[in-house]
């Protein structure tokens, strides 16, 4: 069995002036609207820095003397200090929203633009799915960073200096003691984090736990290994569900009489479209996957899946998928279900025998075409009958959307992280909050 090391560093980096130079004068472009965002922001921060003022003048005046004069007009300003920061939030949330929206749409054109002026030779070696990829998650990402990184300076930055100000009209003297703590905090804490080296994080991700889908030496090593890595202070935190279907029964009618009456019904009334879908199964290696735009059709439907996803998990690369598709050298079986309506792919499931396990690995469909054939539910069923041809043992039905799996009377097996923290605070913290990050063992707990 083989286990996966992931490990990030949080340690200081020179920072890049030049590159934020770059990026703000995306931002810079639209003035107007970051006046207003920065406005609404500083107006946020005092705010916030008034409330504990509202709470010393209510104790002060109202709680401790026991006396009630003045108490009205006390309720209605803080009541319209709530409004106006209710508002000024919205309004930064909105326009730093469309900031990041304007900052996508003008570092597009740029790119686009540079794309014509691109040799021919140029888009010989690039694939067209891999600058796809770039154009839509990159570009994102940045418009994402500069928009939210001004809320997150400016608030914070005022917020900061607010309370300042506010600690020394109260109180001088204990003002400075209060930086004279804090500030040497900061030193010293940036030195040891300097001392400690690079690795502050370390996982040991998936680790399965007691599967029955993996031999009785294999689930005795992941035990092996959890035990040791528990001793040694890592901490254990239950990871996702991984949906997998016995198939001890004989055609699709058994798996129907397995489900409750409500749940045949509701699939009975999806599976009516089924018809206006044809199915295709296209072994990997074949030699249509040489055809370069029938990969990037396949690609960008994958990527189309990607995207409206709640969970992320790695990004394939084109020349990834590339290679699978090809069969790997001969060295992966499985096959491509693709389903198509009327000469359109609707989507498609990538799937792998191992095993003699049935295995949905990725998916890609056409949005909104796929949700309105109702293909989720066409191709769940779609491979419990390859998967029964194929007298698979099981159909493993992957990660994700547990709860409409289980539906489908899919059964579950988790996995387990094991999360090492250098700062032993974090890792007392992180130890407490640890099922909070437990969200599929959280969501099938409600479910049942």
């Amino acid at each position: 069995m083989s286990v996966y090391l992931e490990e990030q560093y949080f340690t200081a980096k020179k920072v890049d002036y030049s590159l934020w130079r770059r990026l703000a004068k995306y931002a810079l472009c639209h003035r107007t609207l970051l006046a207003r965002i920065i406005t609404s922001l500083v107006l946020v921060a005092l705010i916030d820095t008034a409330y504990p003022l509202f709470t010393n003048y209510a104790l002060d005046h109202f709680v401790l003397p026991r006396n009630t004069a003045g108490l009205v007009p006390f309720s209605l300003l803080y009541f319209c200090t709530v409004c106006l920061q209710g508002f000024l939030t919205f309004s930064f949330i909105n326009r730093a929203g469309q900031m990041e929206m304007k900052i996508a749409y003008d570092i597009r054109q740029d790119a686009y633009r540079k794309l014509q002026e691109q040799s021919f030779s140029y888009y010989d070696n690039t694939s067209v799915g891999y600058l796809l990829a770039r154009t839509v998650n990159d570009i994102a990402n940045l418009s994402d960073l500069i928009a939210w990184s001004v809320v997150d300076v400016v608030w914070a930055g005022f917020y900061i200096l607010s309370n300042l100000a506010v600690m020394f009209v109260l109180n001088w003297k204990l003002a400075l003691i209060v930086i004279s703590v804090v500030v040497p905090m900061v030193l010293v804490s940036r030195l040891l984090q300097r001392q400690a080296g690079e690795q502050a994080l370390s996982i040991f991700k998936d680790i399965p736990e007691a599967s029955p889908l993996l031999s009785g030496e294999d689930n005795a090593y992941a035990d092996e290994l959890a035990g040791k890595a528990v001793e040694r202070g890592f901490i254990q935190v239950k990871g996702q569900a991984l949906a997998y279907l016995p198939l001890d029964f004989g055609d699709s009618r058994g798996y129907f009489a397995m489900l409750s009456a409500a749940r045949r019904r509701d699939l009975r009334r999806k599976m009516k479209l089924r018809d206006a879908v044809e199915v295709e199964s296209i072994a990997l290696g074949d030699a249509r996957f040489s055809d370069r735009s029938f990969r990037e059709e396949l690609y960008a439907m994958y990527l189309e899946v990607y995207e409206q996803s709640r969970i992320h998990f790695d990004l394939l690369s084109p020349s990834f998928f590339a290679a699978l598709l090809g069969g790997a050298g001969g060295g992966v079986n499985g096959l491509v279900v693709c389903y198509w309506h009327r000469g359109v792919l609707a989507g498609y499931n990538i799937s792998l025998i191992h095993n003699n396990l049935f295995i949905d690995k990725y998916i890609g469909f056409r949005y909104p075409l796929s949700r309105d054939l109702n293909l989720y539910f066409v191709s769940w069923l779609v491979n419990l009958e390859i998967a029964l041809q194929r007298r698979c043992a099981a159909y493993v039905a992957g990660w994700t959307d547990p709860e409409v799996k289980a539906a489908l009377g899919a059964k579950f097996t988790f996995t387990r992280h094991l999360v090492w923290v250098r700062n032993p605070v974090l890792r007392r913290i992180l130890y407490l909050l640890r099922h909070f990050f437990e969200s599929d063992s959280n969501s099938l707990n409600r479910t049942t």
